[in-house]
């Protein structure tokens, strides 16, 4: 389901600002250890990352892991 239409369209779009807003509002910074269960295209992982904190990002849907990927580079974050 997650995968048929154009979800990270729709998080680009809507959901962007949420996750630096929740990273803030959580106090992740660096040495934090941060779970990204049903991460999705990494709407709250990639600031964690960006804010310094080891994250894992999950998700059951690949795509969507992929396409957090793509935005995890241009965000200019690192993969482990």
């Amino acid at each position: 389901m997650w995968a048929s239409g154009d979800y990270p369209d729709m998080v680009e779009t809507f959901l962007l600002p949420l996750g630096p807003r929740l990273v803030q509002a959580c106090g992740i910074g660096p040495g934090n250890l941060v779970l990204g269960v049903a991460a999705g295209t990494g709407n709250a992982s990639i600031p964690a990352a960006k804010a310094g904190a080891q994250v894992t990002a999950s998700d059951l849907t690949p795509e969507l892991l992929q396409a957090g990927r793509a935005r995890l580079g241009r965000a200019g974050a690192q993969s482990y």
